[in-house]
């Protein structure tokens, strides 16, 4: 049946999300399906079910026509189940269903009938046994009192419960001898509308077992079911129908919307997995990368000597590695207490649509996902793409320093060999003029000043593309920081509110 395999479904769903008393009825309903498909399946087991005094086993006589059903005026009548199996056998089916009283009658096999303890005994038991076997058979009959038809008993626990169940279940006004018949119209109209009311069909037979009024219709009409064998599927996708409701009522809920943003919890993240940290590292490798590279060569070799902040970390890789760990330092317990705190926040807006016990079960798994999720930001970040080339101006840069540091050595080496002539007292070459300036001054002081202005002008530049490495770097691990809240809970969070939406949908669907 699609509505029995739609409840198996919403039960594999919820087992891990709603408790066991909650699940239970339902689960319970399903082995009574097994169970009763596996027993005699060609049979029909049809109740009756009524109060003391309604003449249920005067009518299971009348409808056997013969005297086998015990009757008497002492409360309670019927102390225990009694069954009349036509054409005899189904003992592993009565086994089942406990009955110990069976007789058997002439007639065509299929029919099982039994006669139940009566609903308002005295002794629980009796009450107790009536309950088990209306859960289990495949028929209903209320036996009705015309004067007592509409006893809270019977209709509070033995008719309301089984509003689902109208194609398995009907009503019998039994002793009609003892009313007038315009008083009897009236009893059958107002025990119809009852059961109307409960949305069941409001189907009432009326019969006397003394005067035999309607039992040869009554028995026609459970041999008439009996020999359709469709009641044991009516009755069990009633049933499931039933339990299907109660569960729902039991774990009331709305659709979740499924949305889930994982923006705040990545903020969070980020701080706590250290991002800022590595971002300084990255504009500091930049910013060393570029004096080592374009500073005045006079100097640039002392950049050598400064420690490279990304190797500190462990992140100055070419080749990024998710296998390898960082030097990063752990989150601190203010920035952990951020992300559980961000995370909750997350879950609770997230659940507010689920009952109370599947919230408790994904709250009870938020722990264990924020520390999976913290657990997995160093090697994210391990994997990432830290650094970049050096840019092409980087080469003609140090070209031209070189070039204005050759003039410089060259204009330094002119001066020096006229310093040495005059030294020796020996006459001096005529000098060259760049306008007033002779051409070694002009050599030496353009090398060394336009050195040091190109230094300073590359270096500007140099801590402007740090800052963009740097904030390209944030980006990225940003990215790979929110890869890992998406896929270990922002993801599994998902699928929490997708099997709560599917749970719904199958107990819906059950429920039809």
């Amino acid at each position: 049946m699609v509505n029995e395999q739609a409840l198996r479904r919403a039960l594999a769903i919820g087992e891990h999300h709603l408790p066991a008393e909650v699940m239970g009825p339902a689960r319970e309903a399903l082995d009574r399906l097994d169970e009763r498909a596996r027993l005699e399946p060609e049979r029909t087991v049809v109740a009756l079910i009524g109060a003391t005094g309604s003449g249920k086993s005067s009518l299971v006589n009348a409808i056997a026509g013969q005297e086998i059903a015990r009757v008497a005026a002492i409360r309670p009548t019927t102390s225990r189940a009694l069954a009349l199996v036509s054409g005899g056998g189904a003992e592993a089916l009565l086994d089942w269903l406990e009955i110990g009283e069976r007789a058997e009658v002439p007639g065509e096999e299929g029919l099982i009938l039994l006669d139940l303890p009566d609903v308002d005994s005295v002794i629980v038991a009796h009450k107790a046994t009536t309950q088990r076997l209306a859960d289990a058979v495949d028929v209903l009959v209320w036996v009705l009192d015309p004067e007592k038809y509409a006893d809270a008993v019977l209709h509070k626990e033995f008719i309301e419960p089984f509003a689902t169940h109208g194609e398995v279940a009907f009503a019998v006004v039994n002793q009609s001898d003892r009313l007038r018949e315009e008083d009897l119209r009236a009893v059958v109209a107002d025990a119809t509308a009852l059961f109307r009311s409960y949305g069941l069909p409001g189907d009432v037979l009326v019969t006397s077992a003394r005067t035999g009024e309607g039992v040869d219709a009554l028995r026609e009409r459970l041999l008439q079911i009996a020999r359709q064998r469709s009641a044991r599927a009516a009755r069990a996708t009633a049933d499931v129908a039933r339990a299907a409701r109660a569960l729902r009522q039991a774990a009331q809920g709305s659709h979740a919307t499924g949305s889930v943003s994982s923006e705040p919890i990545v903020a969070a993240s980020a701080r706590a997995a250290g991002v800022g940290i590595v971002a300084r590292a990255v504009q500091g490798s930049t910013i060393r990368a570029g004096r080592a590279s374009v500073g005045w060569p006079v100097t640039r070799w002392l950049a050598r000597f400064r420690p490279d902040p990304l190797k500190r970390l462990h992140l100055d890789r070419e080749a990024p590695s998710e296998l390898v760990r960082t030097s990063l330092p752990g989150a601190s317990p203010i920035q952990e207490s951020a992300v559980r705190s961000e995370a909750y926040r997350v879950v609770d807006g997230a659940t507010a649509a689920l009952p109370q016990a599947w919230r408790a079960t994904v709250n009870a798994a938020m722990d264990e996902r924020v520390d999976h999720t913290l657990a997995g930001f160093d090697r994210a970040i391990a994997g990432v793409e830290l650094t970049a080339p050096g840019p092409r101006w980087w080469t003609a840069a140090r070209w031209l320093h070189w070039l204005l540091l050759g003039c410089a050595i060259v204009g330094a080496v002119w001066l020096a060999g006229l310093a040495m002539l005059g030294y020796l007292a020996l006459p001096e070459p005529g000098l060259p003029m760049l306008g007033p300036i002779p051409w070694p001054t002009a050599l030496l002081l353009g090398g060394v000043l336009g050195g040091v202005g190109l230094g300073i002008l590359a270096m500007v530049a140099v801590r402007a593309r740090a800052r963009r490495v740097s904030q390209r770097a944030v980006a990225r691990l940003t990215a790979a920081i929110a890869g890992v809240v998406n896929e270990r809970f922002t993801t599994p969070l998902g699928r929490e509110l997708s099997e709560w939406n599917e749970f719904r949908s199958a107990l819906a669907e059950a429920s039809d």
